[in-house]
């Protein structure tokens, strides 16, 4: 039996962290490891705890969210993190997306879109409401990629599984998923089957 997801609540807010806790505290699979009130804390929890997934309030007192979510990132790719934020801009989403983060949901999402978005991440997907995720198909589709984010299409369109891939870059295995999240992400695929075939119908690379 796999052990229950670590998160980390990252709020300043009190009674939000309280409140979702509670919440996903009552799932199995799910447990809270630590909370912080704002970025100082949040990079101390981070570096002490290694919490699995993060879900990050991008309006922070000390801070900009944005700036932390990069930062996080940069110290270890393998840390999933959700925006979980309210009434940001697209400019603010589509930033997210480029920093890293694996989902945004806003804090009015139902508990339901909640649990499903952390289980989505959890398993190596991205997570964004229906309305996000309209706004941003278009601005995915025509995001370039990345020298690196290419180089791994081209793995991926081989057949190559993401141990074989970072073996081949000289990179861990972690930041291979970082990179096939990003790619999810950018092309709208929901699985790397589909990413290969947005690819070659982009002619990103050949058949």
């Amino acid at each position: 039996m796999k052990p229950p997801l670590r998160i980390l609540i990252v709020d300043d807010h009190f009674f939000v962290r309280a409140g979702l806790k509670s919440s996903l505290e009552s799932e199995p699979d799910l447990t809270i490891c630590g909370e912080a009130a704002n970025a100082a804390e949040a990079l101390l929890a981070h570096s002490t705890l290694r919490p699995d997934l993060i879900l990050l309030d991008l309006r922070l007192p000390d801070r900009d969210g944005l700036d932390l979510l990069e930062h996080l990132k940069n110290r270890d790719p393998s840390t999933q993190v959700i925006v979980f934020s309210v009434d940001e801009t697209e400019t603010d989403i589509a930033r997210a997306l480029e920093a890293g983060a694996a989902g945004y949901l806003p804090k009015s999402s139902p508990r339901s879109q909640l649990l499903a978005g952390i289980r989505a991440v959890a398993e190596g997907g991205t997570s964004f409401p229906p309305t996000i995720a309209a706004k941003f198909r278009e601005h995915r589709s025509r995001t370039p990629l990345s020298p690196r984010e290419r180089e791994i299409l081209h793995l991926i369109v081989d057949g190559q599984p993401n141990k074989l891939i970072a073996a081949a870059l000289g990179i861990s295995e972690n930041t291979v998923k970082l990179h096939v999240s990003n790619l999810l992400a950018k092309t709208d695929a929901p699985d790397r089957t589909s990413i290969v075939k947005l690819a070659i119908q982009r002619g990103w690379v050949r058949p």
